[in-house]
C-alpha cells in the first residue's frame, strides 16, 4: 500500500485520508494555489478548498476553475 501511495504522491496528488478515500489535487486559480478535493463515492471533482481551510472549508467549484475552451469544461 505504501508503494501505491508514494506513486500517487509522485504525480502531485495528495492522499489525505486513505480510509475515506480523500484526495487533494493542487491547482492554481487567481494566482493562488488551492486544492481540488475528491472523496471516494463522489462521481467527479466538484469541490475545492484553500490549503489553510482543509476539508472543512470545501466549496463548490465555480467558473474560475473551468477552462474556456472546447475541453468539455473540465477543471484546470
Amino acid at each position: 500500500m505504501r508503494e501505491s501511495i508514494a506513486e500517487i504522491d509522485s504525480i502531485g496528488v495528495q492522499v489525505k485520508d486513505i480510509e475515506a478515500g480523500l484526495l487533494d489535487f493542487p491547482c492554481r486559480v487567481d494566482d493562488q494555489v488551492v486544492l481540488l478535493c475528491w472523496r471516494m463515492g463522489e462521481t467527479s471533482i466538484d469541490h475545492w478548498h484553500t490549503m489553510e481551510s482543509g476539508f472543512q472549508g470545501r466549496k463548490p467549484i465555480d467558473d474560475r476553475f473551468r477552462r474556456r475552451s472546447t475541453s468539455g469544461g473540465r477543471p484546470n
